[in-house]
């Protein structure tokens, strides 16, 4: 039987499918059918997929603990480093949105930005540590990267957690550059962001896409 195909030839039955995944159920996906193949390298070490997958999981639980649920917010002020990731994937898996702070904004921008978004937590590293307890921000909980990152993560369990996200559901909230004013927020879904990776894709040539 001949599968019918959408105009830039992509079988219609996957299309179909893909449109209904989300970014966690991704590497939920990956981890089982790879999980010894390399998913991350960061600052020499590298994480294969099945243990990058139980971080996140790991995550995704002190998340939770913490009474986070589904649209709630949660910020990031970091470089970027493996945990930046881990974050965006137990966000993607709780259904959570995870508000990607700049780290190069004036201290005036950067309290603009937060509370506009309101989030309840937010997860920093400990270069920009002290950017966030300068300022009252309205957060209710700061995890600094780094020992308390890792203890909180050691005292979950890895199992998976039930994905709570829709595929219209928000994911990340990425800033305007401000040209005309204070950065605005713009909100990008599971859809639209698993969209751009295949865009992603077909203008960098990237193979196993």
């Amino acid at each position: 039987m001949k599968m019918s195909q959408t105009p830039l030839g992509i079988d219609a039955t996957l299309a179909t499918q893909a449109s209904g995944i989300t970014v966690g159920e991704l590497l939920r996906v990956q981890a089982r059918m790879r999980p010894e193949a390399p998913a991350v390298v960061d600052r020499g070490r590298t994480w294969r997929y099945g243990e990058f997958n139980a971080r996140v999981n790991r995550l995704a639980h002190a998340l939770a603990a913490l009474g986070l649920q589904r649209g709630e917010r949660i910020a990031i002020l970091s470089e970027n480093r493996c945990e930046y990731l881990e974050l965006a994937f137990a966000a993607a898996k709780l259904g959570l949105i995870f508000c990607a702070l700049n780290w190069r904004l004036t201290q005036a921008e950067l309290l603009h930005c937060i509370r506009l978004t309101t989030p309840r937590a937010a997860l920093v590293s400990e270069r920009f540590a002290h950017v966030l307890s300068a300022r009252e921000h309205g957060c209710s909980t700061i995890i600094e990267l780094g020992a308390d990152y890792e203890k909180r993560l050691a005292a979950q369990p890895a199992d998976e957690p039930d994905i709570a996200a829709q595929p219209e559901d928000g994911l990340v909230i990425i800033y305007t550059s401000g040209t005309t004013g204070l950065p605005k927020g713009a909100l990008i879904s599971h859809r639209a962001e698993i969209a751009r990776l295949h865009v992603n894709c077909l203008d960098f040539d990237l193979a196993g896409c």
